[in-house]
Order: structure tokens, then C-alpha cells, then sequence
């Protein structure tokens, strides 16, 4: 008989994947100019960045984490579920917050301001590798959480360009989301990322044009697209006027610009063969240099503490691979 693995099941598995909304309540006191002066200072400079640091300690002295086994039974790990779903609903009303706040408590000093949307941004990082999860949900509602989730980072595309393109051609040069050798991270992200956009587009113009429907279709999610990307520009002028759409631009571009970088590492030089028929090789882990367990911690870590004091991934990233 196998043995099932139970390691990280149940609530007791899951309450180290709730510490993150420790983050929620944080960032919401301090928008509400709740907190002790000293405390935006002393909080973000000094203990956030404590937490990336021991996660990465804890992952050099194992040699590898262990995972769940691919068939445990959804009912074990609804707790994790439950996480990641509250987490998704969770941070367009964190946004909303963060937006009133800077744009309209007049006792809220300018750095302040600046550090709730670093703090905003970086939540935002998280919440693209929530979303991550839910849109490879077989659930429909949950997938569409996902969209709704990264709405608020102007991202709603983001199902589309990550399951029907990155999968199919990551590690080709038909995939923008796939470095290659020799290409700046400046390169990778200024020019990768409107492409996605308008990949992701036309790959489902090209689906309704196959099955003979108008671009008004119902079944046409650019128009949902279009609608989530109004109705936050929208929003945002709103609650602040231009200082408001600016700052929710400031968020998901801080946002972008952390996940854009994980992914310019992740499969950064990594090229698929391509076979004599024409197609790519099947894709296989070594095609990402982020396969195992303990390189997950070191990417959650990295989520964690990139909006937080030095950056020193984005340093690497940004600074010494520099060749255009």
C-alpha cells in the first residue's frame, strides 16, 4: 500500500501561509494614520525584512522541503484553499484603502504615503502568486477570483497570456516571458510587458475568429478585460483625481516590476529543442530554474521581502546582468 504524505495538511499546514495577513491589518492601520509615528519607520526598515531572511536560512540548512503528495484529497487542504481565496478577495479592498488613504488623510506625512504604496505594490507581488493558484483552479469561480485579484494590478489578461501562451511556449522564442541569453532585465520588462498584453489580445481574437464570433460576444473576455481596466482607472481618479490614478500606477508598476523579475530568473537562457517535425521538445522541469522546494521558499521569501527595505534580487536583476 502507498503511504499517503499528511506533511502541511490540515489547518496546522496552512497557518504558516496566513502569517502574510499579518500584512493586511499592518498596511490598513497605518493608512488610517492609526499607528505610533515611529512605527512606519521602525516596521518596514527593520522586522519585514527579518521575515525573508530566516525563510531563506531555514531553506540553506534543508536540502529539500517536503511537498505534498499530488493525490492528496482536496478535503485535506481546504484550509489552504480557504487562504488563498480570502487572500484574493483580500487585496482589491487593501488597494482601494491604500488609494483613499494616500489620497485624502491630510495628517499622513509624505513618506508615509510612499511607504504604504511600496507596501501595496508588494502585496501585489503576492497576490499574483495567489492568483497563480486560483486561475489553475478547475473551478470556474475561482479562476475568475484570480482574474478579479490581479484587476486591481491591471492584469485581469493574465490567465490568458500565463495558461494558453507561457505554458504551450515557455522556453522558445515564441514566449516574451522566457529571457534570453544575453537580454537586460530592463530589455525583458520594458518590451515584455506591453507585448503580453496585446498577445494575450489577439490570441482570443483568434479564438472567436475560429469559432465565427463577433468581437461583441458575450464569451469574448477582452470585454471583460476592457471593463475591469476602465472600472479601476475609473476608481482611481475617483478617490483622488490624477494624484490618484497616479499612485495606483506607482502600485502595479512596483508590483510588475517584482514579478517580472522572478520570471526573467526563472527560465532566464533556457531554451526548449526544437525537433525536426517542427515542434518544441516536451517541456521538462530543468526548462525552469525554479523547480524545487526549497527554491520555492527562496521565491516566496524573495516575494515577501522585495517591497521591503534593499531590494537585493532586484540589484542582481537589475544591475548586473546588464547587457542589451
Amino acid at each position: 500500500m502507498t503511504q499517503q504524505h499528511t506533511t502541511g495538511t490540515g489547518l496546522r499546514g496552512a497557518l504558516p501561509f496566513s502569517i502574510t495577513f499579518l500584512l493586511v491589518p499592518l498596511i490598513i492601520a497605518m493608512a488610517l494614520d492609526l499607528l505610533p509615528d515611529f512605527v512606519p519607520w521602525f516596521v518596514p526598515w527593520v522586522i519585514f525584512p527579518a521575515i525573508p531572511f530566516f525563510i531563506n536560512l531555514e531553506a540553506l540548512f534543508k536540502n529539500d522541503v517536503p511537498s505534498l503528495d499530488p493525490g492528496t484529497p482536496e478535503s485535506k487542504v481546504l484550509w489552504h484553499i480557504a487562504i488563498t481565496v480570502a487572500w484574493g478577495v483580500s487585496y482589491p479592498i487593501l488597494v482601494i484603502v491604500v488609494l483613499w488613504a494616500v489620497c485624502n488623510i491630510p495628517t499622513l506625512m509624505l513618506y508615509e504615503r510612499i511607504v504604504l504604496l511600496l507596501f501595496c505594490g508588494m502585496c501585489g507581488r503576492l497576490t499574483v502568486v495567489t492568483s497563480h493558484d486560483l486561475i489553475h483552479r478547475p473551478k470556474f469561480w475561482m479562476r475568475r477570483l484570480g482574474e478579479f485579484a490581479v484587476s486591481a494590478l491591471a492584469m485581469p489578461h493574465w490567465h490568458t497570456e500565463h495558461v494558453y501562451r507561457h505554458h504551450v511556449n515557455v522556453a522558445t522564442p515564441l514566449d516574451r516571458e522566457s529571457a534570453r541569453v544575453g537580454q537586460s532585465f530592463y530589455n525583458f520588462f520594458f518590451t515584455g510587458l506591453p507585448y503580453v498584453y496585446a498577445d494575450a489580445i489577439r490570441f482570443q481574437l483568434r479564438r472567436l475568429a475560429r469559432r465565427g464570433l463577433p468581437f461583441w460576444h458575450r464569451s469574448n473576455p477582452v470585454l471583460l478585460w476592457i471593463g475591469m481596466w476602465v472600472g479601476w482607472i475609473v476608481l482611481a481618479f475617483a478617490i483622488g483625481g490624477w494624484l490618484g490614478l497616479i499612485a495606483w500606477a506607482f502600485i502595479l508598476l512596483f508590483a510588475a516590476w517584482g514579478t517580472r523579475s522572478v520570471d526573467y530568473l526563472q527560465h532566464y537562457g533556457l531554451q526548449r529543442i526544437l525537433k525536426p517535425n517542427g515542434k518544441y521538445e516536451p517541456i521538462q522541469p530543468h526548462h525552469s530554474w525554479n523547480y524545487s522546494s526549497s527554491s520555492n521558499y527562496l521565491y516566496t521569501a524573495y516575494a515577501l521581502g522585495s517591497g521591503c527595505g534593499v531590494q537585493p534580487l532586484d540589484v542582481v536583476v537589475a544591475a548586473c546582468m546588464w547587457n542589451v
